[in-house]
């Protein structure tokens, strides 16, 4: 948890933290994230490949991204 690491995302080390954890590699990983900044903005620039989970709507506007409403759509990024 960013507890155990003492820090939040967007930082960096929590990506780091989390990836280890489950043993898995940043260019095989997924991150399907509510929050803009944290993680979507986080998490791209990071490396990570983002689906950003609008569940309030906020980024219907923007076609450039990976986006969904509720968790069934993301079956179309996988």
């Amino acid at each position: 948890s960013a507890d155990e690491v003492h820090v939040r995302k967007p930082n960096p080390k929590i990506f780091d933290y989390a990836l280890n954890l489950a043993n898995a590699k940043k260019e095989e990983s997924i991150l399907i994230g509510d929050d803009w900044i944290a993680d979507f903005l986080g998490g791209k620039n990071y490396g990570l490949n983002v689906i950003f989970f609008d569940v309030f709507k906020e980024k219907s506007d923007l076609k450039d991204i990976k986006r969904v409403e509720n968790l069934v759509e993301v079956k179309k990024y996988l």
